[in-house]
């Protein structure tokens, strides 16, 4: 299982190596505009930053991960010194805004979110994918076939010369669609 990602990893990682003058540098199609003012134009400064500069989202991201590994799984420290530390003051309102973030998705999900979402399940969901199917799946077969039979018992009146007829109307209307087709 944990092989196949890591062939796909690297298989990205060698594409995205390979083509990265694709999307990033100066003469990538992804930037161009057709006119840009010569003082509004700082894609050419970014190019000769330091490279300490250009890596500082990489630095962030390790040291993220290692402030992670050290204080969510306690890799070299105890579990207890760290609970007490999280307990303190500081870093009890540091870990409590950083764990309720204001509440803004919780906001976000219950007002936008939520009802896009009921939205999309109850006119695409429902009418399109789901009704779709049903109608023309077996379902909707199904409904046809005991409608089509109600209305062929309507039409039964008992005698044997009503129900020669309806036959041998139906078979010469299939042999002539049938004529017809070629």
């Amino acid at each position: 299982m944990l092989f196949p990602l890591i062939v796909l990893g690297i298989g990205s990682i060698v594409y995205g190596f390979l083509s990265r003058d694709l999307v990033i540098g100066l003469g990538s199609l992804f930037f161009n505009t057709i006119f840009i003012n010569y003082y509004n134009f700082n894609l050419i400064d970014s190019e000769f930053l330091p490279s300490v500069i250009k890596n500082i989202p990489l630095i962030f991201t390790i040291l993220g991960s290692i402030c992670s590994l050290f204080l969510i799984n306690c890799l070299f420290i105890d579990k207890s010194v760290v609970f007490e530390q999280k307990l303190k003051a500081p870093s009890r309102l540091l870990y409590i805004f950083l764990n309720k973030k204001w509440h803004f998705d919780h906001l976000v999900n219950e007002l936008i979110i939520m009802n896009v979402m009921n939205f999309g399940y109850s006119s695409s969901f429902q009418a399109i994918d789901k009704g779709l199917i049903e109608q023309i799946g077996p379902t909707g077969f199904t409904n046809s076939v005991s409608k089509t039979s109600a209305n062929f018992i309507g039409y039964n009146s008992g005698f044997l010369f009503n129900a020669i007829f309806f036959f041998l109307s139906f078979a010469f209307l299939g042999f002539i669609t049938f004529i017809i087709s070629f």
